[in-house]
């Protein structure tokens, strides 16, 4: 913490450290005493500063962002390109130049001199290694896997298409169904109820992280009201900052609801983040962010408030207001309600029934839902669904991890979309339900029960590191379900969906699947065999 640097005459004059780390949000090189602290070091000291406000921001998940610019020839509105810097900026303090290798030969990182920070200072990056013993100076250098950055060359030399690995025939293929989808979308003359609502996967994986995939999390955004996040996995934060960039700040102020389903880590590891970045907001939120979850996960987070500030039970209004799931259980039962939970797990205020019922009521009023409940769905541990149902008559059903269950199919009737967990492929049914996992033949029959309209599959395993087994034929109307079987999508983490595109994406599938098909190797098997020997 720079503000908790010593005065200068209280530092020892003879610090034999051969290394030193700097990491700071603000401008370190403002803070006097800091600097002071810096020249105590002998010379030979090497100085290693790792600061939003002077280093790079590549892409670090090259293989996603990769797989993201190529889609973006499909669907440049559905697939965006993720928000990264490859220069610095701001110039950083030092008496030398320094040129850091990292990212060439696409660009040099190059910082001038600046009076009074000592010598020896490098930019903390991807690839920086650093000798503790035998003490030496940093050194730069790709590592493997970034040897195999095509998403840099190819985005910074976009006048080169061939370095998009995309052959004529998927191009052309490309052009095809984009005519198709134009000429449909025009032919239509109906707009669904709820077409504008945005629908972002940020995590689609199950588990761990896959090059291709975060765990977790999708983003549900209502026009003029707000959002809700459904799960929260680790990395959540940075799928945000890489999806919105510079607009992340505006996106955690309209954030209105984490709803998380179940103390699963690849579900919750990313809510205290997202929580703590909140509250350094500037300016700061001014609206209540109501937190959706079961006992254990609240406890958590308040043990955790105890050393960082996650602005739990802010009086000014705009901090985070405790919900526990059972108090929104879409049975409302008398047995429910004097026998849950809830009544043996604490007496503090925030594990109320009544306060978290009432919470909800605030909830639907901010976002203008007409309800939103949760539904107990069948997991290894305590595990919640949610039903949200908005007043303009469109509604949402996510499933969290669950064997398929009945009590998912009567809360969810009738909806607009389903957002079902596909864990395994229809293969690997038996391993599904050692799990208490759904196939994905097992998800969609649950949105055929549900009558939705639309199902968007996620949460897919490591088994299938880009692309998980195939999902049927494309629908060619583009016509929502009724009756018949629904628009069938699988999630894309950073894909800007809508409620009104589901049935782009199921076009696009046949497409999607042989891209990806003409560049999987020995790697995505390799990448298969290590996520899932991390499994338990």
């Amino acid at each position: 913490m720079l503000n908790s640097v010593p005065p200068a005459r209280k530092i020892s004059p003879s610090l034999s450290f051969e290394q030193s780390f700097t990491c700071a949000e603000k401008a370190f090189s403002r803070i006097p005493r800091y600097i002071q602290f810096m020249n105590r070091f002998p010379p030979t000291a090497h100085h290693i500063i790792s600061s939003p406000q002077y280093g790079s921001d590549p892409v670090t998940f090259t293989t996603a962002a990769f797989n993201q610019l190529r889609l973006h020839q499909l669907d440049a509105d559905m697939f965006p390109i993720p928000h990264y810097t490859l220069g610095t900026n701001k110039e950083l303090a030092s008496k030398i130049a320094i040129t850091l290798s990292l990212l060439a030969p696409l660009t040099d990182l190059v910082v001038e001199a600046i009076p009074d920070l000592p010598a020896n200072c490098f930019v903390m990056e991807p690839s920086l290694r650093m000798s503790v013993r035998p003490a030496g100076a940093p050194e730069t250098g790709r590592l493997p896997a970034e040897r195999k950055d095509f998403f840099h060359p190819a985005h910074t030399n976009l006048d080169s298409p061939e370095l998009l690995l995309l052959s004529p025939s998927i191009l052309q293929k490309f052009a095809d169904i984009r005519s198709k989808v134009d000429e449909l979308a025009q032919a239509k003359t109906q707009i669904s109820k709820g077409a504008e609502v945005v629908v972002l996967p940020l995590g689609t994986a199950s588990a761990v992280p896959t090059s291709s995939r975060n765990v977790s999390s999708t983003l549900v955004r209502i026009p003029f009201r707000g959002s809700i996040l459904l799960d929260a996995g680790e990395g959540t934060y940075g799928q945000l900052a890489r999806h919105f960039g510079p607009g992340v700040g505006d996106v955690l102020r309209d954030l209105r609801c984490i709803f998380v389903s179940h103390i699963h880590g690849d579900h919750h590891t990313g809510v205290a983040r997202i929580l703590a970045k909140r509250r350094q907001l500037d300016p700061p939120a001014t609206q209540p962010l109501y937190l959706v979850s079961i006992h254990k996960l609240h406890l958590y987070l308040r043990e955790l408030a105890e050393i960082e500030d996650l602005g739990l039970d802010d009086p000014s209004g705009s901090g985070v207001v405790t919900v526990i799931s059972d108090a929104l259980h879409i049975k409302q039962s008398g047995d429910y309600v004097y026998h849950g939970m809830w009544r043996i797990e604490g007496a503090e205020p925030w594990t109320d029934y009544q306060r978290s019922s009432a919470a909800g009521m605030r909830l639907c009023i901010a976002l203008g839902l007409q309800s939103f409940n949760t539904i107990d769905v069948f997991h290894q541990v305590k595990c919640y669904g949610v039903s949200i149902r908005h007043q303009d008559g469109w509604s949402i059903v996510f499933s969290a991890d669950t064997l398929p269950t009945q009590s998912l199919v009567r809360g969810g009737q009738g909806a607009t979309l389903l957002i079902h967990e596909a864990t395994m492929g229809d293969d690997e049914e038996t391993m599904a339900r050692a799990k208490s996992h759904s196939t994905i033949g097992q998800a969609i029959e649950m949105g055929r029960k549900m009558n939705a309209e639309n199902v968007l599959l996620t949460h897919f395993s490591a088994r299938y590191p880009r692309m998980p087994p195939s999902v049927g034929i494309a629908r060619p109307t583009g016509d929502a379900g009724g009756a018949r079987d629904p628009v069938v999508a699988l999630a894309f983490d950073h894909a800007n969906l809508t409620l009104g595109s589901m049935w782009k994406l199921n076009m696009y599938l046949p497409a999607i699947q042989q891209t990806f098909a003409d560049t999987s190797d020995e790697e995505d098997e390799e990448e298969r065999k290590a996520a899932l020997a991390a499994v338990p």
